[in-house]
């Protein structure tokens, strides 16, 4: 302890859309040390914390770029000898006085050790905590963990830094841009990507001096900003086992300073640990304002001075005012956007990049080794050799681009499913084949050969299934707006049955099916099925069973079936985007919703159909779930169920394609490599929708092109979003007139892509 402080350096005064805690420090140690001397340091004069009246003086440094940090940490020492404190708000320059003031107790962070410890995603060192983790995987995997990852959580994760910062994901097409941004904040490739978790947003600050917990405060978060930050904010009494698990977490890492512990508690009031902030959070003051003025307590530890006390109050508010700027600071030029800039940008990001730079130049900032690492082994792409040595050959003589059918591959795929399906009973497993995602006949024709039943959802397509000779109880109609040509259909062919299911995709769809005569044997030979919109899902299909209105439509409608018509219900909500267990959950609504259409129409349930929209790496756990628990569940609640449709379209024949493509131009542009070949997004309309693998054709045969990495593969035409694979990392040995083949191109990369720029 040390009576010799008499003044208080504080940094990280920004007040704008994501404010960091300077202000909110320097108020809490006016109101417990009213004597003290503050001084805000800022390494811009657009800070608008500077010009509050709670500061005595101010500081105005030159930017990070432009300081000499040897020059900069002597002048800390010399205000350190002459009796300052400091306090940074700042993550990046906490960092720096951490790996710069070990020996100063004056110096109020957290020291190098404690960040190497935290740096994310966090070790099982935060396990003290007794929080749970979420799951998270490092940016440096590979494109397709990365997606398989995304893909598991309904792309509901945010990417975050190593130190600080996070932006949220929504879907793969935006992941690049999230990375930009961040780059922004943190110019390396350093950062991992965390599962979010629904629940209610809680936070954790805290003082701790030499590892030992000074005080502490919990509160939930009543109301955030959109970048989550805390707008108002009431006290959690804080259980003993808290206490004691975080009193032990700081004397493990030795903890020095402020921090904060944001969590997440879900609907099973079970806790997440979502963040660890070395430093005070921004509403540190509101902190002061419900009792814990935890700025003050340091100072107390640090002086042995009783600091002043306040009124407790049962909650707090932010509120942003307008100051007078201090007469001492000459006015700011005027402000203008450079084109393309982002109103609210501001300079914030620009210091913080300028920060990360220097600081990286002159030691070495921390990172994580599980994001740093990258596998050397070759990426599986899973192709059987059969077919590799037919793309080979076909390189030879074949004109670029050109699609290939994999065709072993595709046999072993289509085998290995359908058996899956059909290994069990009660109710059977029938698939089913989504001909709009990829009508060439050669797969028509191979799905059907394995005892497919086939989705349309047009006439020309039911014109298709029947030329293949697929009978009329394995064809399935879905899609909107087709009532009007069924009934055509039936009058031309004589009211023979055409097809074995018809799901119907609106109420008024089922209503001119039944306000029109029908062959007399149609409603008990076809499944009428309704196709179901769950609750909580944005889509312009199906019938919402969460509106009274509709449910009220719906049951008389079914009423006017005759008792003996089968029905069914169909939901079709990808798994790939709303996650698996959401998707598995929408499931298990769906056999709910058929258990009470049951009850309240006398009708009888025979069929259901849960869609299909995933990938070829979900598809086997799809199955498995399906047959292992869901096919008895549903068995139990509906006993007259003879079957469980699925219609794995893209999950089954996506890899069952690829396109094989020359390079045209080879370019280093910016320390990467960028390749233009013969294909554009033409060809391959998903392109920017998912990874696409790639295999180069070497004298050796074909080598898989690994990501991820700064380069790029772009296409032939001039439009500005032809690029095909992006984060990759080519052979610097690629080379004009090389062949390459991109894979995973056989679902709707063949039924969507059109002509253009050819020839």
């Amino acid at each position: 302890m040390t009576n010799s402080i008499t003044s208080v350096l504080l940094s990280g005064l920004d007040t704008g859309p994501l404010p960091s805690a300077g202000l909110g420090i320097a108020r809490c140690i006016r109101q417990g040390y009213p004597d003290l001397h503050l001084i805000g340091l800022e390494y811009s004069a657009r800070v608008g914390g500077i010009h509050d009246p709670v500061f005595d003086e101010i500081v105005v440094q030159r930017p990070w770029s432009e300081l000499d940090l040897k020059v900069l940490a002597s002048q800390i020492d010399m205000r350190i000898d002459a009796g300052t404190a400091i306090l940074s708000a700042n993550d990046l320059e906490t960092y720096w006085l951490a790996r710069n003031f070990t020996d100063r107790p004056e110096v109020l962070v957290p020291r190098s050790e404690t960040f190497d410890s935290l740096v994310k995603p966090y070790s099982e060192v935060v396990d003290i905590l007794g929080f749970r983790r979420p799951a998270s995987i490092a940016i440096t995997a590979s494109a397709q963990d990365l997606h398989g990852f995304l893909r598991c959580y309904g792309w509901e994760a945010w990417i975050k830094g190593p130190i600080a910062e996070a932006r949220r994901i929504v879907s793969w097409e935006r992941f690049a841009s999230v990375c930009h941004d961040l780059r922004q904040f943190w110019p390396y490739d350093d950062f991992h990507i965390q599962q979010d978790i629904l629940g209610f947003h809680e936070s954790i600050a805290f003082a701790a001096f030499h590892g030992e917990l000074v005080d502490i405060v919990w509160i939930v978060k009543n109301d955030m900003t959109k970048a989550g930050k805390t707008l108002c904010g009431s006290p959690r009494p804080i259980p003993e086992v808290i206490h004691r698990s975080l009193a032990e977490f700081l004397r493990h890492i030795r903890w020095h300073g402020g921090g904060e512990i944001e969590i997440i508690r879900d609907h099973a009031d079970r806790l997440w640990i979502i963040d660890v902030n070395l430093r005070f959070p921004a509403w540190v003051a509101g902190a002061a304002l419900i009792g814990h003025n935890l700025p003050a307590a340091l100072l107390e530890r640090l002086t042995g001075r009783e600091a002043q006390r306040s009124t407790v109050h049962n909650g707090f508010v932010r509120v942003y005012l307008d100051l007078p700027t201090r007469p001492e600071v000459p006015p700011l030029p005027p402000f203008c956007l450079a084109p393309g800039e982002d109103l609210d940008a501001g300079k914030y990001a620009a210091n913080a990049l300028q920060i990360a730079e220097k600081l990286d130049a002159y030691h070495a900032l921390p990172r994580p080794t599980t994001a740093t690492a990258r596998s050397t082994a070759a990426p599986d792409h899973g192709i059987a050799e059969e077919d590799l040595a037919a793309a080979e050959i076909l390189a030879l003589h074949a004109d670029t681009p050109c699609r290939i059918l994999l065709e072993t591959h595709a046999a072993q795929r289509i085998a290995a499913f359908v058996a899956a399906c059909r290994d069990g009973d009660n109710p059977p497993l029938l698939p089913a084949y989504s001909i709009k995602t990829n009508p060439d006949s050669r797969v028509l024709e191979l799905v059907h050969r394995h005892g497919m039943a086939l989705e349309v959802i047009s006439r020309w397509e039911l014109t298709l299934a029947q030329s293949l000779g697929v009978r009329a109880e394995e064809i399935v109609l879905n899609g909107p707006g087709k009532a009007r040509w069924l009934l055509d259909a039936l009058v031309s062919q004589d009211g023979a049955a055409i097809v074995g299911h018809v799901f119907v995709d609106s109420l008024d769809e089922l209503n001119l099916l039944l306000s029109n005569p029908l062959p007399p044997d149609f409603l008990t030979n076809v499944v009428i099925g309704l196709r179901v919109r769950p609750s909580g899902i944005n889509s312009r299909f199906g019938i919402a069973f969460d509106d009274i209105e509709e449910i009220a439509r719906a049951l008389h409608l079914l009423h006017q079936l005759p008792l003996g018509t089968p029905f069914g219900l169909h939901m079709h909500v990808s798994c790939a985007v709303v996650g698996e267990h959401r998707w598995r959950a929408l499931v298990t609504d769906l056999v709910r919703t058929a258990t009470r259409l049951e009850r309240l129409t006398g009708r009888r349930c025979v069929t259901l159909d849960v869609g299909g929209g995933g990938y070829p790496e979900d598809l086997n756990d799809t199955v498995d779930w399906l047959r292992s628990h869901m096919a008895s569940v549903a068995h139990q609640e509906l006993p007259e169920l003879n079957r469980i449709l699925i219609e794995p379209g893209r999950a089954l024949v996506q890899d069952w394609m690829a396109v094989m493509t020359t390079v045209l131009e080879v370019r280093c542009r910016a320390g990467r490599i960028e390749a233009v070949i013969d294909t554009s997004i033409s060809d391959l309309p998903e392109a920017a929708h998912f990874p696409h693998r790639m295999l180069r054709l070497c004298p050796s045969g074909w080598h898989p092109i690994s990501s991820p990495g700064a380069d790029r593969v772009l296409g032939s035409t001039c439009m500005e979003a032809d690029i095909l694979v992006d984060r990759v990392l080519l052979p610097v040995d690629l080379a004009v007139g090389d062949t390459l083949l991109v894979l995973d191109a056989g679902a709707y990369d063949r039924s969507m892509a059109y002509d253009f720029a050819r020839g």
